[in-house]
């Protein structure tokens, strides 16, 4: 197992082996090791600290983010790049790095003007900055060193390494989140497992890489994976991760029925870093990962985590409520906060609360996370003067699609609401609590109210 502390001089190593296919181009491993160090040098000298990097393609990423690193920069991957987060964030980074035609990179001089190398190795603290959602709706700053990262990866490797051995890795989730980096870019690349892009977004792109031949590990999660499960194809030689939310067991049975594996489940957060790992159909507990250590919060019941892979002067309370078994695995009850997965994405449904409730024609908000046949978002709104006159006068329809068009700005397209119920006021108790299952009713029982 290599370290993605020296992954230059792990590349320069074994120059010619293939290390990423690219939209069918054949990278080998100098090529990437002299597009890192190329784009490096120029980073090193510009004053800039901190970078966003705004990538579609995931190749392109990985060199920017491994150049950052060189240069001594430190990487900052945005929740999403929404012109609305990106404008958000502005006051977490100084440059930005991007393929988007949406995004402004920032101007770097051409680099054949500066004569000095970029580091050779990694430094074991440099930092790598996250966002994800927080429960009071703020957008949370997570930081991971590069040791903790590095301790991740051998751990995954020391316990999947033998089975995925050789696999060419091919990825659905996107390599800005946690997830994703791992999985999908740097434990492959320190293990010389070669990388396949473009990103598998539809369920026909998966099954078109199913169907071709030799060793392959996917990851993914459950928004897509629910969606092969319904097409036989016996698939030899397969190695399948799944994480971002829970599979259903119907799921789990269906790919097991399509593909003949058990997919391999993966729990944990952006905060901890990978925590437990199951694959259902064989033990519906989860097993802790080596090294991470787990607890019930007395008042909550909430999982508590301790690990190598974050920082951390007491363990973290994760959002999930559990019950820990004898041996020391354990069974997820339920959420504890208002933290959804809609279709493998992370939000905070007070976040959206907030950003509807900033618009002119929204008084009140309350979003819920509904999971019928299809995971979505619903939401229950109380209309301002100006958002009763619109909605007499452009209709609801009109009203919905302004409102989607607002939050696009700073949500993915699968977290806006596809449902939506102006009310006079959202219901409470008796106590003047409001009851999300009641409110659920509304959208269930209902197929239009005003």
């Amino acid at each position: 197992m290599n370290s993605l502390l020296n992954i230059l001089e792990v590349l320069k190593k074994h120059p010619e082996n293939i290390c990423f296919i690219d939209e069918g181009n054949c990278i080998s491993n100098v090529r990437l090791a002299e597009q890192i160090e190329q784009l490096a040098k120029p980073i090193r000298q510009h004053p800039a600290k901190k970078w966003a990097l705004c990538y579609k393609n995931p190749y392109s990423f990985l060199i920017a983010f491994l150049a950052t690193l060189h240069a001594n920069k430190e990487p900052i991957l945005l929740p999403n790049n929404q012109p609305g987060t990106i404008q958000v964030f502005l006051p977490e980074y100084e440059g930005v790095l991007s393929d988007l035609p949406t995004v402004a990179s920032t101007p770097l001089a051409p680099d054949t003007i500066y004569q000095d190398a970029s580091q050779t190795s990694l430094l074991a603290n440099q930092i790598i900055t996250l966002f994800t959602s927080g429960s009071t709706g703020a957008p949370k700053k997570v930081q991971r060193q590069l040791s903790q990262l590095q301790s991740e990866i051998e751990t995954l490797e020391q316990i999947f390494g033998t089975e995925i051995a050789g696999s060419q890795v091919y990825s659905t989730v996107y390599h800005q989140h946690i997830y994703g980096l791992l999985f999908y870019l740097l434990w492959p690349l320190t293990a010389g497992r070669c990388i396949v892009s473009p990103l598998l977004v539809y369920p026909e792109n998966i099954a078109a890489a199913l169907a071709e031949s030799g060793k392959m590990l996917l990851v993914s999660s459950p928004s897509l994976l629910k969606y092969i499960s319904k097409t036989a194809m016996n698939r030899q030689q397969f190695t399948l991760f799944s994480s971002g939310s829970l599979l259903t067991e119907a799921h789990a049975q269906g790919l097991y029925r399509a593909l003949n594996i058990h997919a391999t489940e993966v729990h944990g957060s952006t905060e901890t870093g990978g925590v437990a790992y199951r694959q259902q159909l064989v033990s519906p507990e989860w097993q802790p990962l080596p090294q991470v250590s787990i607890a019930l919060d007395p008042n909550t019941s909430s999982l508590c985590v301790s690990s190598p892979f974050f920082e951390h002067d007491a363990p973290f309370m994760m959002g999930d409520t559990a019950s820990i078994h004898a041996d020391g695995r354990f069974q997820l009850q339920g959420r504890n906060d208002r933290i959804a997965k809609i279709q493998g994405k992370r939000v905070c449904l007070a976040s959206i609360e907030q950003h509807l409730c900033n618009m002119d024609e929204v008084n009140e908000a309350y979003v819920l996370a509904m999971d019928a046949c299809r995971e979505y978002l619903a939401t229950v709104i109380v209309l301002t003067v100006t958002g009763e006159d619109m909605l007499a006068k452009q209709g609801k329809r009109f009203l919905n699609q302004k409102i989607k068009t607002q939050l696009a700005q700073h949500f993915d397209g699968v977290l806006l609401p596809k449902k939506f119920r102006y009310l006079q006021q959202i219901p409470c108790n008796a106590q003047g609590k409001i009851i999300p299952d009641e409110l659920k009713d509304l959208f269930i029982n209902s197929r239009e109210a005003r």
